[in-house]
């Protein structure tokens, strides 16, 4: 049976969509792990990272760029699923301002 041309279409919309905003959530995890080294050293860790501090940035810098790449090669097609995850940023500073103001 063949499968009609709107249908891969949209096929194809979701599997850029979904790779991406699973790369943009790696490399948003990468980011963290090497922000909160930062900005709280003294931490205790009960997980090490192995190969800490090169092999996650490596695999960040690996995740930004397969982002990039995807987006300049098709991005009529893979722009909305960053966008899609763009989205809950204003939501989440207002939500966080939200229950600053109420918690003081």
């Amino acid at each position: 049976p063949q499968v009609a041309p709107t249908r891969d279409v949209s096929r194809a919309k979701s599997v850029y969509s979904e790779s991406q905003v699973v790369w943009i959530f790696y490399l948003a995890g990468a980011l963290g792990l090497f922000i909160l080294r930062v900005r709280e050293p003294d931490t205790p860790r009960p997980y090490q990272v192995w190969g800490y501090p090169p092999l996650p940035a490596v695999f960040g810098l690996f995740a930004a760029t397969y982002v990039v790449i995807t987006l300049r090669q098709d991005f009529r097609n893979s722009v909305f699923g960053p966008l899609l995850v763009g989205l809950g940023v204003p939501l989440c500073l207002y939500w966080r301002r939200r229950r600053a103001r109420s918690a003081g």
